[in-house]
């Protein structure tokens, strides 16, 4: 079982980190923040951004590290996040003059409750310049349009979907050939269904574009691509047009699903195993056990969380299992060894394993002890 725990530790530790070098090379800033609207991470474009290390930026404000505004910006999409449970955008500009399109998409746990918000933040400077010039000069919005390394972008009838134009991101990513897609609608080629359709078409009936929608995009060869889509309305030749610009966010997307099953696979293992399991922060505070622990303690696990070991055994006791776990937090090192525990009704001899627990950037964050009944080996 141990073993198991243990690759499955190892598994989640490199989805962690698979996810993070996915995220950290990305050319767009992504942060993660909570319902307070506070930075929980941030990727290493952000942080190369702001020019800060990443634990400086977790805890605070974005409006406090990029200095847009002494408070909450008006136009928050974060906050509209929270709000509403739905993504939502905006654009702002910060004092060096840049221009930014944020995105920020809620992200829901288990019980369809928002706990999180993901917000992307793509510079689009180059692109509203492109967009001012392009009443005076076509030539030159073209220059732009087909520019963009990793940013999808297509130029379409507004009511037929009829493609007139796209670009070499938007080649590379769907695997078509530009003879293949223009004068031909996505829906003709299945690019996307109907239904995608048909939500990008009622926004752009109530809004007059649509923003950061998530569309399933079909590729040439038959994969899914997990795609934002943002359109808005532009003139080309004294002609309404829709441009249309698309983010792939399927490895994202992906990986947030692996760290998911992940996550689940632990709480299973957790929930299910007869050995004790406790997790406790850097306090030696408890903030989690299992049911095996609780009925060991005779106690609700509720009963537990926020206690410490001084509240379950005599004190020179409680002392020495705190010292242990400070020895585990400032050594980053696992330690193990037999003692006698007691609970409610019994004390049994037990093998302790202790091992640091650290976030997502690396930081201790806590110590999960592992507690195995080896009374039959005494």
């Amino acid at each position: 079982l141990f073993r198991e725990i243990a690759k499955a530790s190892m598994d989640i530790r490199n989805a962690k980190n698979h996810c993070r070098t996915i995220l950290d090379n990305q050319p767009d800033q992504i942060m993660l923040h909570n319902l307070d609207n506070l930075i929980i991470w941030a990727n290493k474009a952000a942080c190369d951004y702001a020019g800060l290390p990443r634990k400086s930026l977790s805890g605070r404000p974005c409006f406090e590290i990029w200095g847009q505004n002494n408070e909450t910006c008006t136009n928050c999409s974060v906050n509209e996040a929270i709000k509403t449970g739905l993504t939502s955008s905006s654009i702002i500009k910060t004092p060096d003059g840049q221009s930014w399109q944020i995105r920020s998409c809620p992200i829901h746990d288990e019980s369809g409750s928002v706990f999180q918000i993901l917000e992307l933040r793509e510079n689009i400077s180059d692109r509203l310049k492109a967009e001012e010039r392009l009443i005076l000069s076509e030539n030159n919005f073209q220059k732009a349009f087909n520019n963009s390394s990793s940013i999808m972008m297509s130029i379409s009838d507004i009511e037929s979907g009829v493609f007139h134009e796209v670009n070499k991101a938007f080649l590379r990513a769907t695997g078509y050939a530009k003879e293949e897609l223009i004068d031909r609608s996505s829906l003709d080629i299945g690019l996307i269904d109907i239904d995608s359709r048909r939500k990008m078409q009622a926004s752009l009936s109530e809004y007059g574009k649509y923003e950061s929608i998530n569309i399933k995009f079909k590729k040439k060869n038959g994969e899914i691509l997990d795609s934002l889509f943002s359109g808005e309305v532009i003139i080309i030749d004294g002609q309404k047009k829709m441009l249309t610009i698309a983010q792939d966010m399927t490895d994202f997307f992906r990986t947030k699903a692996e760290l998911e099953k992940e996550k689940a696979l632990l709480q299973t293992v957790f929930e299910s195993t007869q050995d004790f399991f406790v997790l406790k922060d850097l306090d030696s505070v408890y903030q989690k056990a299992n049911p095996a622990f609780c009925h060991f303690m005779g106690m609700e696990e509720n009963q537990i969380f926020g206690k410490t070991d001084r509240d379950f055994h005599l004190e020179s006791t409680a002392e020495q299992y705190i010292l242990e776990d400070q020895e585990v937090i400032e050594t980053g090192l696992s330690s193990c060894l037999d003692r006698r525990f007691s609970g409610e009704h019994e004390s049994r001899w037990v093998q302790v394993l202790k091992t640091p627990v650290a976030d997502a950037s690396g930081v201790t964050t806590g110590v999960l002890c592992s507690i195995r009944d080896v009374s039959e080996r005494r």
